[in-house]
């Protein structure tokens, strides 16, 4: 029967903690951005004479504003319930509130883009 002491202060059992991870915020100034870009693409799209023009602007507006922002803004939100689980974190709902915001604006985007796009594509 053999017993294992500790042979140094180190070998006694402490436990360093891991700092807190921050609260992710390259999700939301990403989803921020591309809804940006979405409300542009839309804008042109309503905005540009050539059918060639509008159905490139609502297609990019569609793809980035509904779909992107919406992955974007589902990446933001898991990673903040990953940070969550850490007893030190510290919320900042300021991201938070970004990303749905950059949601809302890149779907609503999105729905116009696409009306812009169906349409064009309707006359043809």
């Amino acid at each position: 029967m053999s017993f294992d002491l500790p042979v140094s202060t180190t070998d006694l059992g402490t436990t360093t903690r891991d700092p807190a991870p921050p609260a992710p915020r390259f999700p939301a100034v990403c989803a921020a951005l591309v809804a940006l870009l979405a409300a542009g693409a839309c804008l042109a799209a309503f905005l540009s004479d050539g059918r060639t023009s509008t159905v490139v602007y609502g297609a990019v507006g569609y793809v980035s504003g509904a779909l992107v922002a919406t992955a974007l803004w589902s990446v933001q939100r898991a990673a903040d319930s990953r940070a969550r689980q850490h007893p030190e974190f510290r919320p900042r709902p300021v991201w938070g509130q970004v990303s749905t915001v950059a949601l809302w604006l890149g779907v609503c985007t999105g729905i116009g883009s696409a009306f812009a796009l169906a349409t064009e594509l309707a006359k043809w």
